[in-house]
């Protein structure tokens, strides 16, 4: 260094700055990207500042070993959290239900439905069976379809909601095999 002091250059190397950190050339190397310092010639009272910047960032725990600002992470987190709350919050006042029971409670009234519209044949056969005015049989297929339509209607929606004792919804493989 001194011959480049006698030469008016002002110029330290990475080696030099190693030294003076008390680091390995290598760390040099990463903490100049890391601080976004020049890798060719930088300035050594330039790196130390930063240097020491960096560590007290590190220190007061608003940066970490890689980088990351903790202070900011630590928000994200408080905010993730607030929002876990809120959701918990939400399901224990009845606001919020898990779309998996959605999907079974839709399915057991559209299964619900589909049975009782299936019995109106079953119902209406003996009555419909002798019956040979075409008037008079449509007159009981509709009252039929409504009786079953009210019915559905009337049901209360508990009725509806998924039992633990039920099975789940069948999945696509179970469907086409029993179809």
């Amino acid at each position: 260094m001194l011959i480049r002091q006698v030469l008016g250059q002002d110029v330290t190397t990475q080696s030099e700055i190693a030294t003076h950190l008390d680091l390995s050339e290598r760390r040099v190397r990463d903490l100049l990207k890391e601080l976004g310092l020049p890798t060719r010639n930088p300035d050594l009272d330039q790196v130390r500042i930063a240097y020491i910047r960096h560590l007290r960032g590190v220190a007061s725990r608003h940066k970490s070993e890689t980088g990351l600002d903790l202070t900011q992470e630590r928000a994200k987190l408080a905010a993730t959290q607030r929002q876990k709350t809120k959701i918990e919050v939400a399901k224990l006042r009845g606001k919020l239900v898990p779309s998996d029971e959605i999907q079974q409670t839709i399915f057991n009234l559209a299964r619900r439905t589909r049975d009782r519209i299936l019995l109106v044949p079953h119902r209406l056969s003996p009555s419909v069976a002798a019956d040979t005015d075409p008037i008079s049989v449509g007159m009981k297929m509709g009252e039929a379809l409504r009786e079953a339509l009210e019915e559905i209607s009337n049901d209360r929606m508990e009725n509806f909601l998924p039992n633990p004792s039920e099975p789940s919804i069948p999945d696509q493989d179970s469907r086409q095999h029993a179809g």
